[in-house]
């Protein structure tokens, strides 16, 4: 696929006032703890959403992870502390507002509720602001990220 014939899609949406946690299996149950209602609802529905439109979640593509700080210092922290653990395209920037943002990249997609809510963890207890994920749709014809395939170390 050409990088430039895609098409970006919004898959979930929740409203925080009304949104209550989905029914997870006892084994899943910990994710409350990760994620407010909503946060959880959007995960849970945007990999649904994927799949429904033909998403393979085991191929090999960029997760991309959004970050915000309000400290350079604690950006490039968190951005340091990701690198070294296997994120790849680990990136702080200044921004609007004397705001940082860290973006960086995990390479697959299984267990996508559980990943966000590490990577949350992680932002939050680094001091900053998660505001979510992306990725793209990868179809079962559609060619591996090769990037991935060669730089990615193991974090998910």
């Amino acid at each position: 696929m050409n990088k430039d014939d895609y098409e970006i899609k919004v898959y979930a949406e929740v409203n925080a006032d009304k949104a209550d946690y989905p029914d997870l299996p006892d084994e899943l149950s910990y994710l409350k703890e990760l994620y407010t209602p909503a946060q959880l609802t959007s995960t849970i529905l945007t990999q649904a959403y994927m799949v429904r439109d033909g998403d393979v979640s085991e191929r090999l593509r960029r997760v991309r992870h959004f970050a915000y700080f309000t400290s350079k210092k604690a950006a490039h922290r968190l951005a340091k502390f990701v690198h070294q653990q296997g994120y790849i395209e680990t990136l702080a920037m200044p921004v609007k507002n004397k705001r940082w943002r860290v973006d960086f990249c995990s390479g697959t997609l299984p267990n996508i509720a559980h990943w966000v809510g590490v990577v949350r963890k992680i932002v939050i207890d680094a001091g900053g602001e998660y505001d979510g994920w992306e990725s793209p749709v990868m179809r079962k014809d559609d060619p591996d990220d090769v990037n991935i395939a060669k730089n990615f170390h193991g974090a998910a």
